[in-house]
């Protein structure tokens, strides 16, 4: 690469004439481009030089660097034009959760006043009106529509369903069983009721807001077949012994005498005595834990009843031999 040349003035000759710069009189270097009496090619007033190694990398650094701000620049912009800056996004609204309905300060509620509402006596009027006035909203009637005659008591009663409203209200459903005065034969009759209580809340406690209605109770619906699990014949006649032997313990209140090693059972209440177990059938499966069904016939007050439950049973060996023992059991066919 040929080298860069920068310029220099050269030294005028001492005694110009004004100070000017013209060449003094008899000087041949301007004329017709023949060197001077100075060896300056041309007449030239100055002198080539060869540009040093530090000036030509400072000047290509910093050329180099001039071009990279203008590449980055240009490239910035033409992105921007394609994919311009998404604007910030604010976060999600945090949506509070709606508080829970005191459902079980309302199922309380709605118990104490529906004993006291279908409870009634003419010979105790004002501890009825007193009773209600616990729960009862301000400025409903305590009386409640009853005209004061007939007598009904309450037998049993259970809370229900609790259907949440709006603005704080909600209707509990009632389960009793009441009974009334004593028909001719002296005998009262009884019968399981519903009864649907208004209540509300406000602030800090639910208050009954008016009277409440008799509705009928629903009969359940049945539920789909129950499918029992196919049974292993041969296993169920070999440990039914095992099994009469702990429900005989079970009753007499020491069933962990012969059930499992570690296993802590509770005995049955007392009052209980082994009729017979009816059936014993244990589930098609394998291994050494193995599950099955028993329907046992209880004596108990006078009368016997028959009850189902699901039994687990346990393969213990020892050195010289192996048994099945109970392990584990629970009412019910599943």
């Amino acid at each position: 690469m040929e080298a860069a040349r920068r310029l220099e003035p050269a030294n005028a000759p001492a005694g110009a004439a004004g100070g000017e710069g013209r060449p003094p009189a008899g000087a041949t270097g301007a004329v017709g481009g023949r060197p001077g009496s100075d060896g300056v090619p041309g007449g030239v007033p100055w002198n080539v030089q060869e540009e040093t190694s530090g000036a030509r990398f400072a000047r290509r650094f910093g050329r180099g660097l001039l071009w990279t701000v203008v590449a980055l620049a240009a490239i910035t912009g033409v992105r921007s034009w394609f994919f311009p800056d998404k604007p910030p996004q604010a976060p999600p609204p945090v949506v509070q959760a709606a508080p829970r309905y005191a459902e079980a300060q309302a199922q309380a509620v709605a118990a104490r006043f529906a004993r006291a509402y279908l409870t009634w006596s003419e010979d105790a009027v004002a501890q009825r009106e007193s009773a209600l006035a616990l729960d009862l909203a301000p400025g409903v009637d305590v009386r409640l529509g009853w005209d004061g005659k007939g007598t009904q008591r309450v037998e049993e009663l259970y809370p229900g369903t609790v259907t949440v409203l709006k603005d704080g209200r909600a209707r509990v459903r009632i389960e009793a069983l009441v009974s009334g005065a004593p028909a001719a034969q002296g005998k009262a009759s009884a019968q399981w009721i519903g009864l649907d209580v208004p209540v509300a809340r406000v602030g800090e406690r639910i208050v009954v807001t008016g009277a409440p209605g008799v509705v009928a109770l629903v009969r359940p619906a049945a539920p789909a077949p129950w499918e029992a699990p196919e049974a292993d014949a041969e296993m169920s006649t070999r440990t039914k012994g095992v099994v009469e032997q702990f429900f005989k313990q079970y009753a007499a209140g020491d069933p962990s005498a012969v059930a499992a090693p570690g296993v802590r059972i509770p005995a049955l209440p007392k009052g209980y005595v082994l009729a017979a177990v009816n059936n014993w059938t244990v589930d098609l499966a394998k291994g050494d834990e193995r599950t099955g069904t028993a329907v046992v016939t209880w004596s108990t007050s006078g009368g016997t009843v028959s009850q189902t439950y699901r039994v687990s049973i346990t393969r213990v060996a020892s050195a010289n031999a192996g048994r099945w023992q109970v392990s584990g059991l629970h009412g019910g066919a599943y």
